[in-house]
């Protein structure tokens, strides 16, 4: 188990590496995001008019099932009209990059490399279809998070691509790391059952 959480931790920061080459290196980073025009302007009005951080959804809607059939019809065409969308607002603003923020990344990245190497120990697989399994696990959570936003709240097709491209890799190389520690650490424990036979 110790070995197993030790390979977790150097998976995790190999998670954590690749996901700094992919975002500040590569372009995939940007893949899909654009700036605002007039940025100014629309973030003044809506410093003015948005008080509160949250998750705005937009034409907005409070509660779907209470609404007469008019007032369905009414969303409906604002929405077809648009513009429709998603807005992830903080009006108070954070230090982007923050110590917190790339600590809480890399230990989420280290406990997703512990269930996947808990997933991996009830597989017989070879090293390389153990790096497909873990590709397989990235492309899953792919399909089942970042697809849905693509179809439901119309997230830019490049930017669902390069996540998938992100996911894919990087639980590949977590897999490749996972297996490659535990691995030598299993032909250590036989050579050395070996020597006291």
């Amino acid at each position: 188990m110790s070995r197993l959480v030790f390979a977790s931790v150097l998976a995790g920061i190999a998670v954590f590496l690749w996901g700094f080459i992919s975002h500040a290196v590569s372009p995939l980073g940007e893949a899909g995001l654009r700036s605002l025009p007039d940025e100014a302007h629309i973030l003044d009005t809506m410093r003015a008019t948005i008080p509160e951080r949250g998750l705005y959804f937009f034409p907005g809607v409070e509660d779907l099932g209470k609404m007469t059939e008019d007032q369905q019809r009414a969303w409906v065409d604002k929405m077809k009209a648009g513009p429709n969308g998603l807005l992830l607002f903080d009006p108070a603003g954070h230090e982007p990059l923050s110590v917190r923020q790339l600590v809480t990344e890399l230990l989420n990245d280290i406990l997703g490399a512990l269930v996947l190497g808990i997933l991996l120990g009830y597989t017989s697989l070879t090293l390389w279809g153990r790096v497909g399994f873990g590709a397989a696990v990235g492309l899953m959570g792919w399909l089942a998070i970042s697809v849905p936003y693509w179809n439901w709240y119309q997230f830019p097709w490049a930017f669902i691509l390069a996540e998938g491209f992100n996911q894919v890799i990087a639980w590949a190389l977590a897999a490749l790391v996972l297996s490659m520690v535990v691995r030598r650490g299993l032909a250590t424990s036989a050579d050395t059952g070996s020597r006291h036979a």
